[in-house]
């Protein structure tokens, strides 16, 4: 393929873009920071904010254990396991762990990057055509 033939652009972000960036990363986190804000000595909040508490309580075990070993294995199974598993999510929420920060917060901080990756305020590289299809 003749890469004359082909372009590639890349819009720029303008207002309207970056508020609505804005307003997908507050409603985002607006749920984290209601239950942080409501933590007290009566209640406690495990630094999950999805209904299906169990996945989210799984995956806080994984940094957890893999702060120790790198590759880990299943903690909520009564049958033994073997420390298999290397996930790279796990591996930067590992140290960020070993940095100081808790579990808990090491796990939310994928959240703004969730946002920031799947936003369709950001631009993506458009290929254009520069002929026409069936020219020479």
């Amino acid at each position: 393929m003749d890469s004359s033939r082909w372009c590639t652009t890349r819009e720029r972000m303008d207002l309207f873009d970056w508020v609505f960036l804005l307003l997908v990363a507050v409603l985002s986190v607006w749920v984290m920071i209601v239950l942080d804000a409501r933590q007290g000595p009566n209640s406690i909040w495990t630094g999950t904010d999805g209904t299906y508490i169990s996945d989210q309580m799984n995956y806080l075990g994984w940094i957890q254990f893999a702060a120790s070993h790198l590759l880990v294995s299943d903690p909520f199974t009564t049958a033994p396991t073997t420390a298999d598993f290397l996930h790279p999510g796990l591996v930067i929420s590992t140290l960020l762990v070993r940095l100081g920060a808790t579990p808990d917060a090491a796990y939310l901080l994928w959240k703004p990057a969730a946002v920031i990756v799947s936003s369709p305020a950001l631009p993506a590289p458009v290929i254009i055509p520069t002929t026409r299809v069936g020219s020479s």
